[in-house]
């Protein structure tokens, strides 16, 4: 059973009159001012249509033209000043008034009566017109969608034409048809007509605008079965064709060879050739696609394989590289749809396993991309990148020993691989290694020296080795080389605030918010630095911030520290109680919690916390001296008298150190 549907031209023609401007309303005067304004509308509205729409426009124009009268019709893909036969357009430069195109003919006749089988001096003419010979018939087609065809297959650079030509037999003009056509006059619905003069004025004409030629031939193929192959359906055709199609090949090859070159434009002016003289041409399209990927325009990509699996769906390349496209448009949920194509019709693919791999990454789902990772590898043993980047996957889930042996595995295939070096060092820094770290980061440096990542990583190490000089060194050149680098001021902000600059720390993290203003951890350490500031209110509206962007039990810990500091208890209280619910071992927040109790005379809350901080390690008694030197401070401070346990509890005995 056919699912093909054959197009209701009525139906259309009843759809396109009956929206809002085409129906019956009042009647305006329009000038010509008004009447050319609503052409240029007219125009710009139509070249905003979609390109299907806009073909069954065309169609509709010639549909109705031809319910106007018993036509003919003739394609040609430029509009030419006349509609002409070969032979006349061979002499329209003589301009003697005595020249008569028809004795020119009858010369052709004499010489080509010698080798025809024909005696019939029509049937001469149009075998003659058949084999490409210059004769004064003009070519005619019963069928508007053939001369369609004619108007768009060539010249794509420029507008065509269909011409309506009445059947009337006058005196400049007469029709007629071979008696035994052969299979190309019979595909192509053709008749002849010979004109005294050369040429003919056209009694109507539609024309198509170049940037549809294409469209259209894509709508014909699909829709009724008019292409190349049908229209030139015999030997003569078939040599045309293959010339056609030799020249397709070659401007594929000429692309091929620009895109090797990192020519992608150049490559696309060869792609759009190669398709222009085959319009069915999977592999160009799959090409032109791969090269407006690498001028970072996959959207453009994506509707070039689309066109390419249209054509062959089988074509697990396409497929593959449109995966690429949409994982570069960070849509990798579609990218893994396509690999799961490329895979389904090629299974020993290794590249779609690893960019499914990536894909997985991506989305979180680290158990598959691991999978796909090893499938990559069992499939091609030597590939490099693959144990690179399931090396990250180990990293991000908290196995960096795992993570280290791919790297290394990586490095000994590809020696000169700077990521991998990189990405090793910050597997040893995560191990508490930060000596190898920078040996890593140092090699990784040698190899690319404009890598700001690497540089602003190896000063984390010097950082954690507490040599905060060359750490910030590092972070300064990390800045130099990458601006925007909003993670390497928080870096240089984290040093200087360990150095006990918190101006400059501040002013560090101001930067990196104006880079990421959704980086939580850098306003809890901004809100750190201006705590220690004494500027609690700051301090403050920067935890707030934190705790929007990502809940946290120090943030809210330490926000419970600066309203103790301000004197509110409460509120201080709350933010322990919160501190304590995701982290409920934390013996600190139960100090203060417990001080906090109190502060507010609740002594049997204060008993409980501070029994518990006492409980989980906390030195309660030397906290509390270190902050309030001792019970008679903290009893001055708040006017107040510590029951006679809650003080021994506080009180160190004699002969601690105090």
């Amino acid at each position: 059973m056919s699912t093909e549907t054959e197009f209701d031209y009525q139906a259309y023609l009843r759809r396109l009159f009956c929206d809002a401007e085409n129906a019956p309303g009042p009647i305006i005067h329009r000038g010509p001012k008004a009447r050319q304004e609503r052409r240029e509308a007219a125009k710009a509205q139509i070249s905003q249509k979609d390109p299907s729409d806009r073909v069954w426009e065309i169609i509709r124009q010639i549909v109705e033209k031809s319910d106007q009268g018993d036509y003919i019709y003739r394609g040609e893909p430029e509009c030419y000043p006349e509609v002409s036969s070969s032979l006349y357009r061979q002499h329209k430069e003589i301009e003697v008034e005595t020249f008569n195109i028809e004795v020119v003919q009858k010369e052709i006749l004499t010489e080509a009566r010698k080798y025809a089988h024909q005696s019939d001096d029509f049937e001469i003419l149009a075998e003659l017109q058949h084999y490409g010979g210059k004769t004064n018939l003009i070519d005619f087609t019963t069928d508007y969608l053939i001369a369609l065809f004619y108007a768009c297959d060539g010249a794509a650079d420029k507008a065509g034409r269909v011409v309506l030509t009445h059947k009337l037999d006058d005196a400049d003009k007469r029709i007629r048809q071979p008696r035994n056509p052969g299979n190309r006059v019979i595909a192509q619905k053709s008749v002849f007509v010979q004109p005294n003069k050369g040429f003919i004025a056209p009694d109507a004409e539609i024309c198509i605008p170049q940037d549809l030629k294409q469209p259209i031939l894509e709508h014909l193929r699909k829709h009724h079965g008019i292409s190349t192959e049908t229209i030139y359906n015999d030997l003569h055709g078939f040599i045309r064709h293959q010339a056609i199609h030799q020249s397709a090949y070659t401007e594929f090859y000429f692309g091929l060879t620009r895109q090797n070159q990192n020519d992608q434009a150049g490559a696309i002016q060869h792609y759009d050739k190669a398709l222009e003289l085959k319009p069915d041409y999977a592999e160009a399209y799959n090409n032109r696609g791969n090269a407006h990927a690498r001028k970072g325009d996959p959207g453009r990509a994506i509707q070039d394989y689309d066109k390419a699996l249209e054509l062959k769906p089988d074509y697990a390349k396409a497929y593959y590289n449109r995966g690429l496209a949409y994982a570069r448009k960070g849509d990798p949920g579609r990218a893994i749809q396509d690999y799961d194509k490329a895979l389904e019709l090629k299974p020993d693919y290794a590249n779609a396993y690893y960019n499914r791999g990536i894909a997985y990454a991506r989305k979180g789902d680290f158990d598959r991309a691991i999978q796909d990772y090893d499938e990559a590898l069992e499939l091609k043993l030597d590939f490099a990148e693959a144990y690179y980047n399931r090396g990250n996957v180990y990293a991000s889930i908290g196995d960096p020993d795992r993570a280290i042996q791919d790297y290394d595995k990586a490095l000994e295939l590809k020696p000169d691989y700077a990521e991998a070096y990189n990405n090793r060092g910050t597997a040893y820094d995560d191990k508490g290694d930060p000596d190898r770290a920078i040996q890593d980061y140092d090699k990784a440096l040698k190899l690319k020296p404009d890598d700001a990542e690497a540089y602003n990583n190896r000063g984390t190490a010097y950082d954690s080795k507490g040599d905060l000089d060359r750490a910030i060194q590092d972070y300064d050149k990390a800045l130099e080389l990458k601006p925007d680098f909003a993670e390497a001021y928080y870096n240089r902000g984290n040093a200087y605030d360990s150095k006990g600059d918190l101006d400059r720390a501040i002013q560090d993290y101001d930067k990196a918010l104006e880079l990421k203003p959704d980086l939580a951890e850098v306003y809890y350490n901004r809100g750190s630095a201006y705590g220690d500031k004494g500027d609690l209110d700051r301090a403050i509206q920067d935890y707030d911030k934190a705790l929007e962007l990502e809940p946290d039990a120090e943030a809210y810990y330490n926000r419970g520290i600066a309203y103790g500091d301000k004197g509110d208890p409460d509120r201080a209280i709350q933010d322990y109680d919160k501190a304590l619910e995701l982290e409920p071992d934390d013996a600190d927040a139960y100090y203060h919690r417990g001080v906090a109790w109190l502060c507010l005379k609740s002594w049997e809350k204060a008993r409980a916390d501070l029994t518990s901080a006492g409980g989980m390690g906390a030195d309660v008694v030397a906290l509390f001296q270190q902050e309030y030197e001792g019970v008679a401070g903290f009893e001055q401070r708040y006017d107040s008298k510590l029951p006679a346990d809650l003080a021994a509890m506080l009180t160190p005995e004699a002969g601690d150190p105090v």
